[in-house]
């Protein structure tokens, strides 16, 4: 996979999170059940335009799925940002195989270890297809 597309699709997850935690947090917050109307109604409270691809029919199926703490996950979904930002910075500077080698292996480590967590806290299950995606990808 190229640099720029795994950058893309970095950015992606990231917003799809956000949204996802913001959603559960709302949700959880005034105590409403996770329904189209009331997810629709986070976003009109927010004033916030969902990530492309979220839909409150998909938000749904998410928040119910999601058993982590919201600020936890969010707290992990930064450290997925940040170890993808490092991979991304030791390709740019990487000039020989085994440099790039070296790269691929620590973001394998470092993201995988983060998913790993997400999925110890959320009863074995990432909360969306995309960070399933992640996990068969790295």
């Amino acid at each position: 996979m190229s640099t720029v597309l795994f950058a893309g699709g970095a950015a992606s997850i990231l917003a799809y999170i956000d949204t996802a935690v913001g959603v559960a947090t709302f949700l959880m917050s005034e105590r409403l059940p996770a329904t189209v109307e009331n997810i629709k109604a986070f976003f009109k409270r927010e004033k916030r335009e969902p990530p492309p691809g979220f839909s409150p029919d998909e938000a749904q199926g998410l928040v119910a799925l999601l058993i982590i703490d919201p600020d936890l996950l969010k707290d992990l979904a930064e450290r997925v940002r940040k170890a993808i930002e490092a991979y991304r910075k030791c390709l740019k500077k990487a000039s020989r195989p085994q440099e790039n080698d070296a790269c691929d292996r620590r973001a394998e480590r470092d993201i995988c270890d983060t998913l790993n967590r997400i999925k110890n806290r959320n009863k074995g299950n990432l909360p969306t297809d995309i960070l399933n995606n992640q996990w068969d990808s790295f």
